[in-house]
């Protein structure tokens, strides 16, 4: 198999990794760092069990503990940092196309793998499906855009009850036939949910 960069620079544009591995890289130092910082502390409060309270060694050990206790946060803030970079950085990569699809500008390149069946012949221009169902006031894109942006339609009228039904249907198979349980998630959701997914 191809190595992921090859593989995403297939879909053209510049992807590049290198700032991701050097934010990887960078990541996995401050864990080794924090679980030396960690020892350390758990190394000086042990020491401080047994030292004399009233002591300069233990006076040295409270020091040596304020000092460790701050360079722990300082760590686990520069941690937080960038893991939130790493994160948005894996946030804005492409899917990695697979091996088996071919390279190509546009849908051209598209390969038939089968087909089913004749295409009809029309004594007529076909609609395309979305042209139709609009000029019969069952999409509203115009709507769907302004409550969610584009790529988004608002079902009304059939087309509505069409979709409920074929969920209804999908969920009542599944769940009577195929041992589906049946979950009602909330639909509020927040970002981390959404990234989740």
């Amino acid at each position: 198999r191809r190595r992921p960069a090859r593989r995403l620079a297939r879909r053209g544009g510049d992807v590049s990794l290198e700032p991701l591995l050097e934010l990887d890289a960078r990541r996995r130092a401050l864990i080794v760092k924090a679980d030396a910082l960690r020892q350390s502390k758990s190394t000086t409060e042990k020491a401080m069990r047994t030292a004399d309270k009233s002591g300069p060694e233990f006076v040295q050990f409270r020091e040596q503990m304020r000092t460790v206790a701050g360079d722990i946060k300082q760590v686990a803030d520069e941690q937080t940092e960038v893991q939130a970079e790493l994160d948005a950085l894996l946030l804005s990569l492409p899917n990695v196309p697979d091996d088996a699809i071919p390279d190509g500008a546009d849908e051209a390149a598209n390969v038939v793998l089968r087909t089913w069946g004749e295409a009809p012949v029309f004594e007529f221009e076909p609609q395309e499906h979305w042209a139709l169902a609009e000029k019969n006031n069952l999409l509203d894109f115009e709507r769907a855009a302004k409550i969610t942006g584009a790529r988004f339609s608002v079902y009304r009228g059939a087309l509505a009850q069409l979709e409920r039904a074929l969920i209804s249907l999908m969920l009542d198979v599944h769940s009577e036939e195929h041992d589906y349980l049946e979950v009602l998630p909330p639909f509020l959701v927040n970002a981390d949910s959404m990234q989740g997914t």
